[in-house]
């Protein structure tokens, strides 16, 4: 009976050695998933646009395009007066 005892705790100091075992590798796991997590969203806000950065660049397209519009008024206008003349 004795004997039955100490196979029995061996068995169960086992599994709980397994069971410790593998919950240490997943909190390890986890842990470098977080600090991948958190490396990712680093970068993800270096590298985004800000909502100034776009309006800025936005602006300066506006005024681009504005510019090209009136030098392609002005061809037409000039197209237009020496065809009249």
């Amino acid at each position: 009976m004795d004997q039955e005892i100490v196979v029995w705790n061996l068995i169960l100091s086992a599994l709980v050695g397994l069971t410790m075992y593998l919950m240490k590798s997943k909190d390890e796991e986890l842990t470098r998933v977080g600090k991948l997590l958190n490396q990712t969203r680093e970068q993800i806000a270096r590298d985004s646009v800000t909502r100034t950065e776009v309006d800025a660049a936005f602006k300066n397209l506006q005024a681009r395009i504005d510019l090209v519009g009136d030098r392609l008024s002005d061809k037409i206008d000039s197209i237009k007066d020496s065809g009249n003349h």
